[in-house]
């Protein structure tokens, strides 16, 4: 039962699996995780949690994460279909801002890793679809966002028909790309000033760094181009 196949994406950390898979005149039988096996894949996966969604079609749900511990994600489709997307939300990633889309379905028995870090999403192509994620850490309602699915930054191809698609209110309400920029992203914060290789900067200008657990420490900063584009990286000493 270890008939298992994980290709690399393009994007970094992420894979496109599929899943183990048999039948007969009975029906089928699936299986699409063990933890053994994903890890001599490169995947060291500790399932926390395990969320189920039932949409109809043309649905489009996303792009969700959350800012505080994000999750890694697992997702799979045990009934109908869907395009299924994920995008790199990573400053320091070589495909920031770069998304990717693939069909999940009952039949083609694939399922998706989605690293920390990435925005998921997916359109259901059929009623009655389930959407299984299985999580790496636990969900924080506190800080559970998103970016709208329709943001032109990111500028995703949707294989639903314009006026059919169907969204909750949430999603229709959450932030653009550029609004995630300036917020600073992943668990980023904003301090006051800072002292860069002697020129003087503000954050919330277009430099951005990681989170700095002391006032006085060496911290990666990059520079946009107020798109999303990262033209700089290179560290500085913050002072607040």
């Amino acid at each position: 039962m270890s008939n298992f196949s994980f290709t690399k994406l393009q994007l970094d950390g992420a894979y496109l699996i599929e899943y183990f898979s048999a039948g007969d005149n009975r029906g089928g039988f699936s299986k699409s995780f063990e933890k053994d096996i994903y890890k001599e894949a490169g995947i060291d996966f500790s399932l926390y949690e395990t969320f189920i969604s039932v949409s109809a079609k043309n649905v489009i749900r996303g792009l969700h994460f959350q800012t505080r511990n994000p999750q890694a994600k697992l997702v799979s489709v045990p009934k109908r279909k869907v395009y299924d997307v994920i995008v790199d939300l990573r400053p320091e990633s070589p495909t920031f801002k770069k998304w990717e889309g693939y069909e999940l379905s009952d039949q083609n028995h694939k399922a998706l890793y989605v690293p920390r870090g990435f925005a998921h999403g997916f359109a259901s192509l059929e009623d009655g679809t389930l959407m299984m994620y299985q999580c790496d850490g636990a969900y924080d309602k506190e800080t559970d966002t998103g970016i709208r699915f329709d943001d032109p930054e990111i500028g995703i191809n949707w294989p639903v028909e314009e006026g059919k698609d169907i969204h909750s209110q949430r999603d229709l309400g959450l932030m653009s790309f550029l609004e995630y920029i300036k917020t600073g992203g992943w668990g980023y914060c904003k301090y006051k000033s800072v002292i860069l290789n002697n020129i003087f900067a503000i954050p919330g200008l277009g430099w951005q760094h990681e989170n700095c657990i002391s006032y006085r420490s060496s911290r990666l900063y990059w520079y946009t181009d107020g798109k999303g584009t990262v033209l700089k990286r290179l560290y500085c000493l913050c002072l607040n």
